[in-house]
This record gives structure tokens, C-alpha cells and sequence, in this order.
């Protein structure tokens, strides 16, 4: 049961600070700003497996990259 408890706390910031980004997407009108709102939870998803295999493990994964660079450019 403890360990129940202390995932909550984290999902719970997790989902406030997402309601708010998605919240701040609606309001910003500006499209510099709009994109910006876009590109940084991006690049932070992308960034994370690297920090981890690369800081933790020592293990080089081009994986994620690959699936990233495969996405259609408009």
C-alpha cells in the first residue's frame, strides 16, 4: 500500500503541469509561441532515453532517434 502512495504524488504534478501546458496552448494566439509550446515537450521526451541509458548504463541507443527522424516534415 505504501508504494501505491508514493506514486501518486508524482502522477498527480505530472497531470496538473500537463492540464496547464495544454491550458497555456489555448490562450497563446501567437504561432512563434504556439510552436515553442510544441517543440520543447518534444525535445524533452526525446532527450530523456539517451540521458538515461547514456548516464545510467553506459549504453549507446539510436532507437528513439530513428523513430524520431522516420516522422513526415510538412
Amino acid at each position: 500500500m505504501r508504494g501505491r502512495r508514493t506514486l501518486i504524488a508524482p502522477l498527480l504534478v505530472i497531470a496538473i503541469v500537463a492540464m496547464a501546458w495544454i491550458g497555456l496552448g489555448m490562450i497563446v494566439t501567437n504561432s512563434y509561441y504556439q510552436l515553442m509550446l510544441t517543440l520543447v515537450p518534444i525535445w524533452a521526451v526525446m532527450a530523456s532515453p539517451g540521458t538515461c541509458s547514456r548516464g545510467y548504463t553506459g549504453l549507446i541507443s539510436f532507437g528513439h532517434a530513428a523513430f524520431f527522424g522516420l516522422a513526415p516534415i510538412r
